[in-house]
């Protein structure tokens, strides 16, 4: 589909996003006749004018690289987290922010402006430009998470050997922690709050990449992953709050904690396809650099082909051409010149000078008309 432009014409099948009115023949930045909304090109067909498989290969190899970070760092920090909290290992916490690394360098290559054999480059800078600040912002808060939750970790741990140590260990784990560690826990807490809701605009620009290589279906599932974790994210982490406040009425409580559980199922589905379509995402940016290598190669080897073909109809044309006798270089003799000898004592016609006779010698007259002296 052709990229429009303002003040272009507006296609056939053009309608307003507000109110469903045809827009055929009107002016792409006007305003729509019915609610005076401004015309605008569908989304859908905002970046359908080229394909992923156009873009340089080292870009493509690049985006490949770049979602198997995202795959393996997202894995790896799910598996640690659990690990963690399951054995109380601070270190697993420290391998964790490893992974959240990879995650967030994943990100910064996958959310990097698109190339394009069709688009100048300028173009695809602007585009998704808050939107790609926002997401690389909001991922390396993951990093921050685990490297915090690890420092809680080691502290924690510090304080209980040293209550074991003097023989002061508190009832409950909750007494050995400080007003430190608490902060702590805490401040891990609000900044897994953070990136999780930077999920969604992530989801959203990755959907964005799905559709540019032509697998809607896959575009659609991640903006279904972006709205559940939008419902999700937030309903399960402040929820369980609203819900401890004192005097809330019991119609309220079983609302919010109805809300809580539908949140935890959406959030626990929506986060099982977000996985499964990094995974599809993955494969299929190695698809496009083997697609593209081999188009490539095809490319080259049809137009070698119609090289060959092109030097064999020229060398058959030469050898059925009839060929012209040769032209001989050497020089045509050319016929004597006839010379006719004058009568004795007869002058030749027009200006003429007496030879001069043996001994005579001639000199410039120094006044004209007079004779030599």
């Amino acid at each position: 589909m052709a990229r429009t432009h303002k003040g272009d014409l507006a296609p056939p099948d053009w309608t307003c996003l507000k109110c469903d009115y045809s827009l055929a023949g009107l002016r792409v930045g006007g305003k729509c006749p019915e609610c005076g909304t401004i015309i605008a090109p569908p989304k859908s067909s905002a970046t359908r004018d080229d394909h992923m498989t156009d873009a340089p290969i080292p870009y493509l190899k690049g985006m490949a690289a770049g979602y198997l970070f995202m795959m393996l760092g997202g894995v790896g920090m799910i598996g640690f987290s659990i690990a963690a909290r399951h054995f109380a290992e601070p270190w697993l916490m420290v391998a964790g922010t490893l992974a959240a690394g990879a995650w967030w360098a994943g990100v910064f290559v996958v959310t990097q402006p698109r190339r394009s054999a069709i688009r100048p480059y300028a173009e695809m800078v602007a585009e998704w430009k808050r939107t790609r600040l926002a997401n690389r912002i909001s991922q390396a808060v993951w990093p921050l998470t685990f490297a915090v939750g690890a420092t809680a970790m080691f502290v924690h741990q510090a304080s209980i050997n040293a209550a074991l140590a003097s023989g002061t260990l508190p009832v409950g784990m909750m007494g050995a922690m400080s007003k430190g560690v608490i902060a702590l826990y805490s401040l891990a807490g609000l900044c897994v709050l953070a990136a999780s809701l930077g999920l969604v605009p992530l989801c959203v620009q990755l959907s964005d990449i799905a559709d540019w290589s032509g697998d809607t279906g896959l575009g659609n599932r991640l903006r279904v992953a972006a709205w559940g974790l939008a419902f999700g994210v937030p309903t399960v982490t402040l929820g369980p709050l609203a819900a401890s406040i004192a005097g809330v009425p019991s119609p309220i409580l079983f609302f919010l904690n109805t809300m809580i559980v539908l949140a935890f199922i959406t959030l626990i589905g929506c986060s099982l396809v977000f996985l499964t379509c990094l995974f599809s995402q993955c494969g299929m940016a190695f698809w496009a650099v083997r697609n593209s290598i081999t188009g490539r190669e095809r490319d080259i080897r049809v137009a070698t082909r119609r090289a060959e073909r092109y030097d064999e109809i020229v060398s058959r044309q030469l050898a059925n051409a009839p060929v012209d006798p040769p032209v001989s270089m050497a020089l045509k003799e050319e016929p004597p010149v006839t010379r006719y000898g004058r009568p004795p004592g007869a002058k030749p016609k027009g200006p003429y000078v007496e030879p001069a006779k043996p001994g005579e010698i001639y000199r410039i007259a120094e006044n004209d008309g007079a004779p030599p002296q």
